[in-house]
This record gives structure tokens, C-alpha cells and sequence, in this order.
């Protein structure tokens, strides 16, 4: 590397062994009659019914590349392997659900008159079935008029106008997504 570059590279490897998961398990379909109309019930409940492990690894890096602009990468990748300590073949759904892959990247620059510029992109993988890929993008410009004050207008999920992070636990309720937004930071340390 040149004089005044600066890297870092980080690797973690993990594993996690889990025991009495949450898992969705299908009951006894019924028939109940309100108001003279039949309807069909098609029972769930919640139940400890789920061991497995997680494996994953995570690599992130920080580039100062000059002595006013850094990009920082992130990748993770992680690896589920649930079991039904029952019946196998009942199909339950398993509460550890994670998005398979995930990459960050940042690129931050100090500008002149103590202001800050940072983008911030985001990719994360599918959730199954469930919640598709999504990318973000946040920016943030920042400005430190003293030392310990400073004034940031930040910007978030700036690529699409809303998206599901997540599927809701229960069938009765729906899914709230995160929406594009913005916010004004006020910092003061002393």
C-alpha cells in the first residue's frame, strides 16, 4: 500500500446451537357454524418443538483511502439448520428465520468547513418465501460548527418508497414496512 493508506480486515466464524425453538404447529381443521354460515378453522399454535444450529461468517474492512474519505465493507453470510424433534413431515414453520446473505458498503468524506458527507447502501438477501431482497440507500450530511456540537440531515431508505423487513409472527396481523424517510440530528457531547 502507499504511504497514508490505511486497511483493516476482519473475519468472524461463528456457530450457535439452539434448543426449543418456537415453531408454528398445525392442529385439527374444524368446522364451526356463526350466523347460520359455516366456516372451516384451521388451528396453529405456538410450541417448542425446535432444535438446530446457525452457522455463519461476517468479513467487514475499513479503507481510509485518503486523509478525507474511508469505504467500509460488510458480508455476512449465515446458514440455518433447523430439525422438528417430532414429526418431520408436519411442515412447521420455525421461528430463526434469516435472510441467507447480507453486504454493506459506506463511503464517508470529511469536506472543507468541518462538514461530513456518508453514503450508506445496503443489500439483504430474501427471507424465505416470505419477504423479498431489498436494497437501501442512506445519506447523511453532518456539520460540527464547534467542537462536541453537531447539526446532520440524513436521509433514509432513499431507493424505493417502502419494503417488508420481516413477516409478522401471526396470520391476523400485517406486516408494517419501513418507509422512505428523513430526520434532522442535533449532537452535543460535553
Amino acid at each position: 500500500f502507499r504511504s497514508g493508506i490505511r486497511f483493516s480486515l476482519d473475519l468472524s466464524v461463528y456457530y450457535n446451537d439452539y434448543h426449543n425453538l418456537r415453531a408454528t404447529v398445525p392442529g385439527k381443521p374444524f368446522v364451526v357454524s356463526m350466523d347460520s354460515s359455516p366456516f372451516l378453522v384451521l388451528p396453529y399454535t405456538l410450541e417448542n418443538y425446535t432444535d438446530g444450529q446457525l452457522y455463519g461468517l461476517e468479513l467487514a474492512s475499513n479503507w481510509q483511502i485518503t486523509n478525507f474519505s474511508r469505504l467500509q465493507l460488510a458480508y455476512t453470510y449465515m446458514l440455518p439448520n433447523l430439525k422438528n424433534r417430532t414429526t418431520p413431515s408436519e411442515g412447521l414453520g420455525y421461528d430463526l428465520e434469516n435472510p441467507r446473505h447480507q453486504i454493506s458498503a459506506r463511503l464517508g468524506f470529511d469536506l472543507p468547513r468541518r462538514f461530513t458527507l456518508d453514503f450508506w447502501w445496503r443489500y439483504v438477501d430474501e427471507l424465505g418465501d416470505l419477504v423479498d431482497a431489498y436494497h437501501t440507500l442512506d445519506v447523511r450530511l453532518g456539520w460540527k460548527p464547534t467542537h462536541g456540537f453537531e447539526m446532520a440531515l440524513v436521509g433514509q431508505n432513499l431507493i424505493e418508497d417502502r419494503h417488508p423487513e420481516f413477516t409478522p409472527e401471526f396470520f391476523t396481523t400485517c406486516a408494517s414496512e419501513i418507509q422512505r424517510g428523513g430526520y434532522i440530528q442535533l449532537t452535543w457531547k460535553f
